[in-house]
């Protein structure tokens, strides 16, 4: 079973200028511009956690990484769930998701667009 122990969210924004978006300490936001994770189902039913994230507020855009730790260090041991993200030669790596907020979905008024790529 994974728990939500064994989830880590993490955020880049504060390093970096195209995004405002951090992750709220200790569960609770104090102010717009930063979200919190819940969980509906701890440990995961059916590889299913109902991880949902708060909304960061109007205008705040960014990214967040939920990261499932898999060594020996948190008990899980499944190694064979890790990957060689980095290219390293070495399946050491565990598996990464990211959440968006603020992305432009583009006009609606299409119907049917196909980009040329070269």
């Amino acid at each position: 079973s994974i728990l939500n122990t064994n989830l880590s969210l993490t955020s880049s924004q504060e390093t970096q200028t195209d995004g405002n978006v951090v992750v709220a300490a200790g569960g609770s936001c104090p102010a717009t511009g930063c979200t919190t994770a819940s969980i509906a189902s701890s440990p995961m039913a059916a590889g299913n956690a109902g991880l949902s994230f708060s909304p960061p507020g109007t205008g705040f855009t960014g990214d967040v990484d939920i990261t499932v730790d898999l060594s020996t260090l948190t008990g899980l041991d499944l190694p064979w769930l890790q990957y060689d993200w980095d290219n390293n030669l070495t399946h050491d790596n565990d598996p990464v998701g990211r959440v968006s907020f603020g992305l432009y979905s583009g006009t609606r008024e299409y119907i049917y667009i196909r980009e040329p790529w070269n």
